[in-house]
């Protein structure tokens, strides 16, 4: 019998489309607050920022496999 090791594999969890686009709005929202001058335009594109990336992060969630329906 042949001598068998298994190799374990990182888990990377698959992201919808959905979930990418809106990390990508993020960063590209990140990025541009990062290039303007202190003032409210800026503090308004951070929170913009902000609350794309808490979007994914719950769509992330709300979609997980480990999620389970109220019983």
């Amino acid at each position: 019998m042949p001598n068998c090791m298994l190799q374990a594999r990182a888990l990377v969890p698959m992201r919808s489309p959905e979930i990418r686009d809106l990390e990508a709005d993020a960063d590209e929202a990140l990025a541009e607050a990062r290039e303007m001058p202190p003032g409210p335009k800026r503090s308004n594109a951070l929170k913009r920022a902000g609350q794309l990336r808490l979007d994914a992060s719950i769509l992330r969630w709300t979609s997980s496999h480990d999620l389970q329906s109220p019983e």
